[in-house]
């Protein structure tokens, strides 16, 4: 079993299915961690953690045998939760109440006219 990370590196960059295993045995936990930390949701950092592991798998052939392989690593999952907090953040429901409707009535008698835009129901939460 390789300990240095440039045997590892070199031991995933050749296919090695057990150093990868190896690799998401020491690094799953923290990454998991890492992740439910900076989007505040367990089941979210799962999903992303499962994505950052095969991004991993799928892009470690191109990198360099001198690669930093837990700042790489950290650095995909990073990316995958920011992408993920600005995706649930670009998209908001803002009340109609927001536009000056006072009251139910006059929000329904827009909807069932036709009378409104979804932009005016759905907009970008940094408008506000």
């Amino acid at each position: 079993m390789v300990t240095d990370v440039q045997g590892v590196v070199a031991s995933l960059r050749a296919g090695d299915t057990q150093a990868f295993r190896t690799l998401i045995e020491r690094l799953q936990q923290p990454i998991i961690g890492y992740l439910h930390r900076l989007v505040g949701d367990r089941e979210v950092a799962l999903d992303l953690a499962q994505d950052t592991f095969l991004q991993v798998y799928k892009e470690i052939g191109k990198t360099s045998a001198e690669l930093a392989l837990d700042a790489w690593i950290y650095r995909i999952a990073t990316n995958y939760g920011l992408r993920y907090l600005n995706r649930k953040r670009r998209w908001s429901f803002i009340p109609f109440s927001a536009f000056g409707f006072t009251n139910f009535a006059e929000e329904d008698a827009l909807v069932r006219s036709g009378g409104y835009d979804e932009e005016y129901a759905l907009h970008y939460s940094s408008m506000n």
